[in-house]
Protein backbone atom coordinates (compact mmCIF):
# COMPACT_ATOMS: atom_id res chain seq x y z
CA UNK A 1 0.00 0.00 0.00
CA UNK A 2 2.85 2.37 0.83
CA UNK A 3 4.47 1.81 -2.58
CA UNK A 4 1.19 2.66 -4.32
CA UNK A 5 1.04 5.97 -2.44
CA UNK A 6 4.64 6.79 -3.40
CA UNK A 7 4.02 5.95 -7.07
CA UNK A 8 0.80 7.98 -7.08
CA UNK A 9 2.49 10.97 -5.42
CA UNK A 10 5.43 10.80 -7.84
CA UNK A 11 3.05 10.58 -10.82
CA UNK A 12 1.10 13.61 -9.67
CA UNK A 13 4.33 15.54 -9.11
CA UNK A 14 5.55 14.71 -12.63
CA UNK A 15 2.26 15.78 -14.17
CA UNK A 16 2.31 19.08 -12.28
CA UNK A 17 5.93 19.71 -13.27
CA UNK A 18 5.00 19.07 -16.90
CA UNK A 19 2.07 21.47 -16.75
CA UNK A 20 4.03 24.30 -15.20
CA UNK A 21 7.11 23.72 -17.36
CA UNK A 22 5.20 24.43 -20.59
CA UNK A 23 5.83 27.89 -21.98
CA UNK A 24 2.92 30.24 -21.69
CA UNK A 25 1.48 31.40 -24.97
CA UNK A 26 -0.21 34.68 -25.67
CA UNK A 27 -3.95 34.67 -25.82
CA UNK A 28 -5.84 34.67 -29.08
CA UNK A 29 -5.63 38.11 -30.66
CA UNK A 30 -7.23 39.81 -33.66
CA UNK A 31 -4.83 41.02 -36.39
CA UNK A 32 -5.35 42.80 -39.69
CA UNK A 33 -3.31 40.84 -42.21
CA UNK A 34 -2.37 40.52 -45.84
CA UNK A 35 -2.31 37.08 -47.45
CA UNK A 36 1.08 36.14 -48.88
CA UNK A 37 0.50 32.53 -49.91
CA UNK A 38 -1.93 29.62 -49.38
CA UNK A 39 -2.14 25.95 -50.24
CA UNK A 40 -2.90 22.40 -49.17
CA UNK A 41 -0.33 20.08 -47.62
CA UNK A 42 0.26 16.34 -48.07
CA UNK A 43 -1.57 15.67 -44.79
CA UNK A 44 -4.83 17.25 -45.96
CA UNK A 45 -4.39 20.45 -43.98
CA UNK A 46 -4.56 23.87 -45.61
CA UNK A 47 -1.96 26.48 -44.67
CA UNK A 48 -1.87 30.22 -45.25
CA UNK A 49 1.12 32.55 -44.96
CA UNK A 50 0.14 35.89 -43.44
CA UNK A 51 1.77 39.24 -42.71
CA UNK A 52 0.39 41.60 -40.08
CA UNK A 53 -0.19 45.12 -41.38
CA UNK A 54 0.80 46.47 -37.96
CA UNK A 55 4.20 44.75 -38.04
CA UNK A 56 3.61 42.13 -35.31
CA UNK A 57 4.73 39.34 -37.66
CA UNK A 58 5.85 38.86 -41.26
CA UNK A 59 5.45 35.83 -43.55
CA UNK A 60 4.28 33.38 -40.88
CA UNK A 61 2.44 30.14 -41.76
CA UNK A 62 -0.88 29.33 -40.08
CA UNK A 63 -3.17 26.34 -40.39
CA UNK A 64 -6.79 26.90 -41.35
CA UNK A 65 -9.16 25.55 -38.73
CA UNK A 66 -9.90 21.95 -39.83
CA UNK A 67 -13.70 22.10 -39.48
CA UNK A 68 -13.83 25.42 -41.35
CA UNK A 69 -10.99 24.96 -43.86
CA UNK A 70 -13.17 25.04 -47.00
CA UNK A 71 -15.01 28.17 -45.88
CA UNK A 72 -11.85 29.88 -44.71
CA UNK A 73 -10.11 28.94 -47.97
CA UNK A 74 -12.89 30.68 -49.92
CA UNK A 75 -12.38 33.84 -47.84
CA UNK A 76 -8.60 33.71 -48.31
CA UNK A 77 -8.91 33.21 -52.07
CA UNK A 78 -11.29 36.17 -52.28
CA UNK A 79 -8.79 38.30 -50.38
CA UNK A 80 -5.93 37.19 -52.63
CA UNK A 81 -7.89 37.72 -55.86
CA UNK A 82 -9.06 41.21 -54.88
CA UNK A 83 -5.95 42.36 -52.94
CA UNK A 84 -8.01 42.71 -49.77
CA UNK A 85 -7.01 42.47 -46.12
CA UNK A 86 -8.36 40.02 -43.56
CA UNK A 87 -9.11 40.33 -39.89
CA UNK A 88 -8.00 37.04 -38.26
CA UNK A 89 -8.17 35.60 -34.74
CA UNK A 90 -4.91 33.74 -34.08
CA UNK A 91 -2.20 33.00 -31.53
CA UNK A 92 0.95 34.00 -33.41
CA UNK A 93 3.27 32.79 -30.65
CA UNK A 94 2.61 29.06 -31.00
CA UNK A 95 5.70 27.05 -31.94
CA UNK A 96 4.62 25.43 -35.21
CA UNK A 97 2.20 26.12 -38.06
CA UNK A 98 0.12 23.12 -36.95
CA UNK A 99 -0.41 24.81 -33.58
CA UNK A 100 -1.06 28.26 -35.07
CA UNK A 101 -4.71 27.82 -36.04
CA UNK A 102 -6.79 30.51 -37.71
CA UNK A 103 -9.82 30.42 -35.44
CA UNK A 104 -11.91 33.14 -37.15
CA UNK A 105 -11.49 35.42 -40.12
CA UNK A 106 -13.37 38.26 -41.73
CA UNK A 107 -12.87 40.01 -45.03
CA UNK A 108 -12.64 43.81 -45.10
CA UNK A 109 -15.04 45.40 -47.57
CA UNK A 110 -14.56 48.55 -49.64
CA UNK A 111 -10.80 48.71 -49.58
Amino acid sequence: MRIKKIVLTASIALVLMGIYAMPASAALTWYTVEVVQMGPAYNGSVYVKLTDTGGAFTNIWFKLYPDQANRQMAVVLTAMTNSMQLNVLIDKDKATADERLVMNMYLFANQ
